[in-house]
């Protein structure tokens, strides 16, 4: 069962994650479950979380918000030492630490999106279904976050699967061009971006 969590960052950072989440067209709880699903393996100390939670409390304004967060999330951030910190704390820590260090492009208005048509082998489109479903956002605001930290390297070749399905995604407009051409190099973007995200 999904739950609602109170989360309290200051407004500085809550401007930033709107205009990032404009900037790959995602919805703000979908990009908020993203940054707690990139954080999900790392630690944070008692005195971190305390001095994080007095710069919200000492900022001249602050922005609160609830999020839906999916039970495998959930059990990730329970397993935390939490310390004398309620959930809600941890996670408003956590977000806001995301926001510090994450230096996504940003703009003021939601970008819109194209629908485009990948052909992907059954296996890559299932990778894709459980992380959007474990993480609770949706599989074009993966793909879109993913495509917007995707450096030019050169995409490894891909053997062409005989179980292929067509799989539609709304790409953001400043990332159509990253999209390749060929089905081999499209299959092999998904298969980079679900990687990069350690699935």
């Amino acid at each position: 069962m999904t739950r609602n969590t109170y989360i309290t960052i200051t407004k500085s950072s809550y401007d930033k994650l709107i205009r990032q989440a404009n900037y790959i067209s995602s919805s703000r709880q979908s990009y908020t479950l993203i940054a707690l699903y990139l954080n999900r393996e790392n630690d944070i100390t008692e005195k971190e979380i305390e001095d994080y939670l007095n710069e919200i409390d000492e900022a001249d304004e602050k922005e609160s918000f609830y999020i839906k967060i999916t039970p495998e999330m959930q059990n990730e951030y329970k397993s935390k030492k939490r310390y004398m910190f309620s959930f809600n704390q941890l996670i408003s820590v956590f977000i806001y630490r995301f926001l510090l260090f994450n230096d996504l492009p940003e703009t003021e208005d939601k970008v819109d999106n194209k629908l485009k048509g990948f052909t992907l082998p059954l296996k890559t489109i299932e990778r894709l279904e459980e992380l959007s479903k474990s993480i609770g956002s949706n599989q074009s605001t993966l793909i879109n976050f993913g495509l917007a930290n995707f450096d030019s390297e050169q995409l490894p070749k891909k053997n062409l699967s005989n179980e292929e399905k067509k799989k539609y995604l709304g790409i953001a407009y400043p990332l159509l061009d990253k999209i390749p051409h060929t089905k081999t190099e499209k299959i092999a973007l998904i298969d980079k971006i679900l990687f990069n995200m350690k699935l």
